[in-house]
């Protein structure tokens, strides 16, 4: 601040210059008595330019402390305002020239206590963690130099806090020495998270590298970014050899397109996962199916960052279901086989009682009713009923036969086709069982092969037996039509019905009716399923291809 002495002398020697034009003026106000000593008195140009520039300079420093005391409210908001601690000391720590009030939120204890005791932070230390930090701070304060040092920290409450203390040498311009600033920020939840982290990459470094399966990081190219051990083994290569291949490389050929599109899908982040069965080639060439689940994984924000992908050894299961599958369809063929042979050996008997016992029979039972006629009546009784029970038994003996030979072979299956056998077949269900049978649906021309024809006819045939002994119906609808290039016959009852998953479980595998029907279905080239609910009936539905 400028001296009131000076200013006041600068204003009045001022005002003097500025009333020389008016010499009365002069010597009234300044109580002059002549002229010459209003001369004696007025300044020199010298004078006045020294003392203006005095005023300057004084003026000056006033405002540079206007300034510094404007910089230190700002500072004092600042630094009070913020959660970290920030601190002036001199390197030595003897005291503490400035400490913001986060000081009492991080430590939990007061800047008086601070300010009276300037060493006093350091009690809080963690006791595994004092001698370490005590040495590194007298080892940067020696030198002048930057410090920055992580370490915990005991509050009154027992809590434990991780803080982040940092350190800076500045020059005090009001001095020689040297002045240290810094901050200190609680980076406890950052530790944590840290920890967290490091004991995830631990528990998946141990699962990585000590699972049974085959595990492998790829990128979203499909390049292998690292195995583990047991994949490694699996595909008999060294690390080396196999970081960098791509998927492609290792996939047999024939899966090779159907899994790049998935991967690519997954790559491209439509779809989070998938599971296939591979094969893969190992490195000495041999052929391994594996079971592959592979999971994408993103970043925060939902990004496709890479795969993870899992692999587990299934050649054996494989290999096992793929003989299975052989043997299956050699018994498929088999069983074709054993059907054609039965059905010639069907057709075969049927000639053999239509041509043989068929014709014998009616030789037989026209003597029987020529001896009847030369019998005369009364002649002998006993004869005329013994001829007369022949002759019937010989009528029941006929009609059992056609019966047996539209069982082994209906002739309207030769003759008309599968709906025609049926409606004939059906009305003597009905006439032996009192079960009425409708039978719908339409002819197709051209007819089916005739092995798919006897075996529809066969299926529906085991139907109408289990209907009549177990489903307690009244009423049986077969159906036949076509839809989209499939044959479809359903065979449905209106009678007792039953629980499926119950039956299987009870006895432990399917009845052999349902196993029958099935085989001949699939050996016609369809399939049967069986639809039932216990008090809804039960339906039979067999499709085959047109």
């Amino acid at each position: 601040m400028a001296s009131p002495t000076l200013l006041t002398r600068v204003c009045h020697r001022l005002r003097f210059i500025g009333d020389l034009s008016n010499p009365k003026r002069i010597l009234a106000r300044h109580n002059l008595k002549s002229e010459v000593d209003m001369k004696k008195r007025a300044p020199t140009r010298q004078e006045l330019l020294a003392e203006v520039a005095e005023l300057r300079a004084q003026l000056g420093q006033a405002e540079a402390t206007t300034e510094l005391r404007e910089f230190e409210q700002r500072f004092r908001l600042m630094a009070e305002s913020i959660q970290d601690v920030f601190w002036i000391a001199p390197p030595d720590l003897s005291k503490i020239a400035y400490v913001s009030p986060g000081y009492e939120l991080v430590w939990g204890r007061t800047r008086q206590e601070l300010y009276q005791n300037p060493q006093s932070f350091l009690e809080a230390i963690h006791p595994e963690d004092q001698e370490r930090v005590m040495s590194e701070i007298a080892a940067t304060q020696a030198q002048n130099i930057p410090w920055s040092h992580e370490y915990r920290i005991i509050k009154p409450d027992g809590s434990v806090r991780w803080i982040l203390d940092r350190g800076f040498p500045v020059r005090d311009d009001q001095g020689p020495g040297i002045m240290f600033t810094g901050i200190v920020t609680d980076i406890t939840e950052r530790k944590l998270a840290e920890e967290a982290l490091k004991a995830s990459e631990t528990r998946f470094k141990a699962i990585f590298e000590g699972a049974a399966i085959g595990i492998g990081l790829l990128d979203l190219e499909g390049q292998i970014l690292k195995i583990n051990p047991a994949a490694q083994e699996l595909l008999g290569y060294e690390v080396q050899e196999q970081v960098g291949k791509y998927l492609s490389e290792i996939l047999h050929p024939e899966d090779n397109s159907s899994t790049l599109t998935l991967y690519q899908e997954l790559g491209a982040g439509n779809i989070d996962h998938y599971r296939v069965a591979n094969r893969l080639l190992t490195k000495d060439g041999r052929r391994l199916w594996l079971d592959f689940t592979v999971s994408l994984i993103r970043g925060v924000k939902g990004e496709p960052l890479f795969a993870i992908a899992m692999g587990q050894d299934i050649t054996d299961h494989e290999e096992a279901a793929e003989r299975i599958s052989r043997y299956h369809r050699r018994l498929q063929g088999l069983a074709a086989q054993l059907e054609e042979v039965q059905e010639a050996e069907r057709r075969l008997l049927t000639r053999e009682l239509h041509d043989r016992v068929g014709q014998n029979l009616g030789v037989l039972g026209i003597n029987l009713n020529l001896l009847q006629s030369l019998v005369q009546e009364g002649d002998n009784n006993q004869i005329q009923i013994r001829l007369a029970d022949s002759v019937a038994v010989v009528e029941q003996t006929v009609a059992l036969i056609r019966d047996l030979m539209a069982e082994l072979r209906p002739p309207e299956l030769d003759d008309y086709g599968l709906l025609e056998a049926l409606r004939s077949y059906g009305a003597k269900f009905s006439h032996r069982t009192n079960i009425a049978v409708d039978v719908a649906g339409e002819d197709l021309t051209p007819r089916l092969e005739p092995s798919v024809e006897i075996s529809l006819f066969r299926i529906v045939q085991e139907a109408l037996t289990n209907v009549a002994k177990h489903a307690q119906a009244t009423r049986v609808r077969v159906t036949k039509n076509v839809d989209e290039g499939k044959v479809r016959l359903t065979i449905a009852d209106n009678g007792a019905g039953f629980d499926r998953t119950r039956q299987e479980n009870a006895k432990g595998r399917q009845g052999w009716g349902l196993i029958t029907m099935t085989e001949r279905a699939v050996a016609a080239g369809g399939h049967c399923r069986i639809e039932s609910r216990p008090g809804e009936g039960t339906r039979v539905i067999v499709e085959v291809p047109r």
